[in-house]
């Protein structure tokens, strides 16, 4: 809906989008697909399933991994969605706008080879920046400046801010 509101306020500016872990989740499971014309995505988990797993094996230990397929089975019962509805990996190749991934290597509730699993699955044109001692969502606590040049490089250069 906010991407709708500000495609019609601006209908010829390009819109740029950060989205930030479930929010990220969001923006790529939208339907119909969003209107960015450059989306940064920050510590977005590929499935609902590695999701609960992970958070609740941070939380519990490994004992935690095997409560996730009981919560998850109330999931559809609950609310009407099944978790194969929420799978960003199966919906990412539907952005349509090029994308910078970003993840840092510490984090523990979306593992660094998941984020590269959600990578291997967008379109070009893609890249990612992996935060060397980020955890979830704290990357730009971690990398401050480099952060700033790297998501302004992106979105400049995809929006076409500033033509050659």
């Amino acid at each position: 809906a906010a991407l709708d509101y500000l495609a019609r306020r601006l209908p010829r500016v390009p819109i740029g989008v950060i989205a930030v872990s479930l929010g990220g989740a969001a923006l790529v499971l939208s339907e119909p697909e969003s209107k960015a014309a450059a989306v940064v995505l920050e510590s977005v988990y590929p499935t609902i399933e590695s999701a609960v797993a992970n958070r609740l094996e941070s939380t519990f230990g490994s004992p935690g991994t095997w409560l996730a397929p009981l919560l998850l089975w109330q999931l559809a019962p609950r609310t009407g969605i099944a978790p194969e509805q929420l799978r960003p990996m199966k919906h990412i190749a539907n952005l349509g706008a090029p994308l910078l991934l970003l993840h840092g290597d510490a984090d523990r509730s979306t593992r660094l080879f998941e984020a590269y699993q959600l990578f291997a699955a967008a379109r070009e044109p893609k890249t990612i920046w992996v935060v060397p001692g980020a955890a979830h969502v704290d990357l730009y606590r971690h990398s401050g400046a480099d952060y700033e040049r790297k998501v302004l490089e992106f979105l400049s250069k995809s929006l076409k801010l500033y033509p050659d």
